[in-house]
């Protein structure tokens, strides 16, 4: 069977609040220097069209520019990483999408392959490759609050644009993420 794969990568290029680091835009473009490097040092073994989604603005669309082979979304939004995913996956025409930020990268060969098997296997759903079980900032939400990372998951588009909420903000992205809209 023939399977096409979409590598949404989220360049946030902003610091984000609950970063106790508070990362500058150097440091962004170093882990979307790192994330296209890596890419390209690993084969995925599956077939796979990469597309770099981004805020409008000149330090983006240079890094853009560094990666001709992507294709490129201006995100016009708020809402963080998770709310430029779903934004991004409003068009997906594919079977399966993968959403990464800022700080993904590769480590061996094989990585889609391994995924997409997973989901082959067990059908649609979310798939993460890291888990959690921090407490969410809701409140109202019990601690610890175990939940899929999304530094790096993987659903079929069609079930993300089932989701019945707009993620526009970093609290709606609490919400999605912590299973409050669940």
């Amino acid at each position: 069977m023939s399977f096409f794969c979409e590598l949404h990568y989220i360049h946030v290029n902003r610091p984000l609040p609950s970063d106790e680091l508070y990362r500058s835009r150097d440091a962004f473009r170093a882990d979307a220097e790192r994330f296209a490097r890596t890419l390209s040092e690993t084969d995925p073994q599956i077939p796979l069209c990469v597309i770099f989604v981004a805020p409008p603005n000149d330090d983006d669309i240079a890094l853009y520019r560094a990666f001709p082979q992507w294709r490129w979304i201006v995100y016009p939004g708020n809402g963080w990483d998770i709310g430029a995913h779903q934004y991004s996956a409003r068009d997906c025409d594919c079977e399966f999408a993968l959403f990464g930020s800022s700080r993904t990268h590769f480590k061996r060969a094989g990585w889609l392959r391994r995924i997409t098997e997973a989901m082959k296997c067990h059908g649609n759903g979310l798939y993460g490759t890291a888990g959690s079980y921090e407490g969410c900032p809701l409140g109202d939400r019990p601690s610890p609050n175990p939940h899929i990372r999304t530094t790096f998951y993987a659903l079929p588009p069609a079930l993300f644009r089932s989701y019945p909420h707009e993620i526009a903000s970093r609290f709606d992205c609490f919400k999605a993420e912590s299973g409050e809209w669940s």
